[in-house]
């Protein structure tokens, strides 16, 4: 049956949108990005309205929105399959570093670098970001390059710390891909989780693993 479904639909004739939305974009992960990106939003403004994080000081009927990192999960694997997906339809090969640190960047940098900017402007004529003093040059450089999770300066903007752990994990990318395709799925997942795993068991007595900790290695496991 199943042979037979698969016979049928290689033989129905495709119109060119069917044909280049079944090569490119997945549009149901946009629906998820978009629920995701909506709970963190309710979870902010709860913060706000209930001081008191991580306990939970509002109405009953509105606790689940105290789960609002959670979201940050759904992010994080969404890139990595996503990231997944033209490699594994061209046998887990990425196609060029080159090209693909150019398609990263140019995907992430210009609206990164437009919200930094909009960011800045309003932490220096209007309000700091709640905890933080006034952003310096050093947060320019710092965010900019982002790096703010390695190098410690006044944030403009409390939200761009997942940027910089994105960005990491492109780094990351390649070489996952590259045990992927010589040892295997499994392998792979259960090399970066064992390196995660060694990290923080060493952390508290290895001041500088303990260091690593503010990349949040966890991440990496998600995204494997």
């Amino acid at each position: 049956m199943g042979s037979s479904h698969q016979d049928a639909q290689e033989s129905r004739p495709e119109t060119p949108a069917v044909a280049s939305a079944g090569r490119g974009r997945l549009a149901g992960l946009d629906g998820i990005r978009g629920v995701a990106a909506l709970f963190v939003m309710l979870h902010h403004c709860w913060l706000m309205a209930f001081p008191g994080f991580p306990a939970s000081t509002g109405p009953v009927w509105l606790g689940f929105l105290l789960y609002g990192h959670f979201a940050v999960v759904v992010f994080i694997v969404l890139s990595g399959f996503s990231l997944a997906v033209s490699p594994a339809r061209s046998g887990w090969r990425l196609g060029g570093l080159r090209r693909f640190a150019r398609r990263r960047a140019w995907r992430i940098l210009p609206p990164y670098w437009a919200a930094l900017a909009f960011s800045l402007v309003i932490a220096w004529t209007l309000a700091a970001q709640p905890g933080e003093g006034v952003p310096t040059a050093k947060s320019v450089l710092v965010y900019g390059l982002l790096v703010q999770d390695i190098f410690g300066a006044p944030s403009p903007n409390g939200a761009f710390w997942s940027i910089a752990v994105e960005a990491q994990l492109y780094l990351l990318f390649p070489l996952m891909l590259i045990l992927l395709r010589r040892a295997g799925a499994v392998v792979m997942l259960a090399a970066v989780t064992a390196v995660v795993a060694v990290i923080g068991l060493l952390a508290p007595s290895v001041h500088v693993v303990g260091m690593l900790l503010r990349l949040t290695p966890q991440f990496a496991v998600l995204f494997a």
